[in-house]
C-alpha cells in the first residue's frame, strides 16, 4: 500500500510516494528539491528514507536539470540552474543534519561526483564557470548556519580535494602573469565557490581571510589581486595599473571598485589592525610593479577613509612624506575628474594629521601637500614643450589646475567656518 505526501502549492499534480518496501519515488515535479526539504522534516525514518533514494540514479535524473548544448564557455549559468542547486544544498543540509562535519562533507562530494557523472554521461560540454558557479551556490546552502570551525574543516577539505593549494602555490611562486590560464582558474574557483555565492559582506570577509591564511603579506597582496582585480576572461590585467588610468569614473570601478570592496572588509575585520591592512597595501600597490599614483588614488577613493587613512598613516611615520603628499595630490586630482566633493579628501588630510604625534610633523606634511602640487603642475609643464600632442597635455594641466583650486576653494571655507564664519 502506498502512502502519499502532496504539497498542492508545490507540486500541482505530482506527488512523492513512500512505498512500504521503504523506497520513495519521485515524480517529475516543478520543484521537487523544495518539497523533499519538507518530506525530511517530517520524521527521522522518513529522512533517513529520502536520504537513500537521494543516491539512486533516479534521484538525480529527477532533482538535477540537464544542461543544454551550445552553453556559454565564459558567461555564468542562468538564475533557474544556479536556484536550483541552492534548493539541493538545501537539502542535503536537512538530510544529513545528523551526522558529524567529516561525514555530511562525504555526502556532500558524493553528490557531486553524481551530478557530474550525470552530465559526462549526457554527452555535453560543461564550461568550467558553469559548473563552479553551481556547485558554489549548493555548497554554501548546505552548510549554512556552520560554526566558524566547522567552516575552516570544509575549506581545508575542499583545497584539498580538489588541489586548490597546489595550483595556489604554483601560482604564487611564479611571477605575476607568468601562468594566465592557471591564475584564470585559482580566480575562478574561489570565487565562484567560495566568495560569490556568500549573502552577507562577514560572510565574505571570513572566507577571504581564509584564503589569504597562512600566507605572507607579499603573498596575500599577489592573491587580493587575483581574486579582485581588473582582468578579461583570458588573463589578468597585471599591467593595468601600471601603464595607464581610468578614463572616468566608470572604468575605475570597473577595475577597482571589487579591489576595494575587499580592503573596505577586511578594515573591519577584528583581526586586522590598522597596520596590517597599511602593509596588505604597501605590497599590493608595488605588485607586479608600483602602480601609478593615480590608480592608487582611485583604489583609496573607492575604498573610502577606513583603508586611505591607515596607508597615509604609515607612509607618513615611515618619513615618506613627499610621498604620501603625492598620493594626497592624484587624489585630489581623481576627485575633482570623478565629479566627487574635495570636502573627502580634506577629511583625509584632517584625519592623517590626527594620526601624526607632533606639531612640527604636521606642519611638514601641510607644506610638502602644497609643493606637491606646485611639482605637478610644473612637470606638465616641461612635458607640455617636449611632447608631440601638446593639446593632451594641455587638458591634463587645465584638470590639475582646476583640481587644485577646488581644493584651495574648500580649504578656505573650511577654515573660515572654524573661525565662525559662515561660507
Amino acid at each position: 500500500m502506498h502512502h502519499v505526501f502532496q504539497w498542492l502549492d508545490d507540486w500541482p499534480v505530482q506527488c512523492a510516494y513512500l512505498t512500504d518496501t521503504g523506497s520513495i519515488y519521485c515524480a517529475t515535479g516543478r520543484r521537487p528539491a523544495v518539497s523533499l526539504s519538507r518530506l525530511a522534516l517530517t520524521a527521522k525514518s522518513v529522512r533517513a528514507l529520502v536520504e537513500a533514494w537521494l543516491v539512486t540514479p533516479r534521484a538525480i535524473a529527477c532533482l538535477v536539470p540537464p544542461l543544454p548544448d551550445g552553453a556559454d564557455p565564459i558567461g555564468l549559468p542562468g538564475p533557474g540552474l544556479l536556484v536550483t542547486f541552492q534548493r539541493l544544498g538545501l537539502l542535503q543540509k536537512r538530510v544529513t543534519c545528523l551526522y558529524f562535519t567529516k561525514d555530511r562533507l562525504r555526502r556532500l562530494w558524493d553528490f557531486v561526483n553524481q551530478v557530474d557523472a550525470r552530465w559526462s554521461a549526457a554527452g555535453v560540454s560543461v564550461p568550467c564557470v558553469v559548473t563552479l558557479a553551481c556547485y558554489g551556490r549548493f555548497l554554501h546552502a548546505a552548510i549554512a548556519g556552520w560554526e566558524e570551525c566547522e567552516c575552516d574543516k570544509v575549506f581545508r577539505a575542499l583545497s584539498s580535494r580538489c588541489c586548490m593549494t597546489q595550483l595556489a602555490e604554483r601560482v604564487l611562486r611564479g611571477t605575476a602573469g607568468a601562468a594566465p590560464q592557471d591564475e584564470v582558474n585559482l580566480r575562478l574557483f574561489y570565487r565562484l565557490v567560495l566568495l560569490d555565492p556568500c549573502r552577507t559582506a562577514r560572510d565574505r570577509q571570513l572566507w577571504t581571510e581564509r584564503i589569504l591564511a597562512g600566507h605572507s603579506v607579499h603573498r596575500q597582496a599577489r592573491l587580493l589581486y587575483l581574486l579582485y582585480g581588473p582582468r578579461t576572461h583570458k588573463e589578468l590585467l597585471w599591467e593595468e595599473t601600471t601603464d595607464s588610468i581610468p578614463h572616468g569614473a566608470h572604468q575605475a570601478a570597473q577595475h577597482f571598485a571589487e579591489l576595494a570592496a575587499a580592503l573596505t572588509r577586511l578594515a573591519t575585520a577584528p583581526g586586522w589592525s590598522g597596520a596590517a591592512l597599511a602593509d596588505l597595501l604597501e605590497h599590493l600597490v608595488a605588485a607586479p610593479a608600483p602602480w601609478l599614483a593615480e590608480n592608487v588614488a582611485c583604489l583609496l577613493l573607492l575604498a573610502g577613509e577606513q583603508v586611505a587613512v591607515p596607508l597615509l598613516a604609515a607612509q607618513a611615520r615611515a618619513g615618506r612624506t613627499g610621498q604620501v603628499a603625492r598620493l594626497l595630490g592624484a587624489l585630489c586630482i581623481m576627485t575633482h575628474k570623478f565629479r566627487r566633493s574635495q570636502h573627502w579628501v580634506l577629511t583625509v588630510v584632517r584625519q592623517l594629521c590626527q594620526e601624526i604625534g607632533s606639531a612640527r610633523d604636521r606642519g611638514g606634511l601641510v607644506r610638502a601637500i602644497w609643493d606637491a602640487f606646485t611639482c605637478q603642475i610644473m612637470d606638465l609643464w616641461d612635458l607640455l614643450r617636449s611632447h608631440e600632442d601638446p593639446d593632451l597635455i594641455e587638458e591634463d594641466i587645465r584638470l590639475l589646475v582646476s583640481a587644485h583650486a577646488e581644493f584651495g576653494k574648500v580649504v578656505m571655507c573650511r577654515a573660515l567656518v572654524s573661525d565662525g564664519l559662515q561660507c
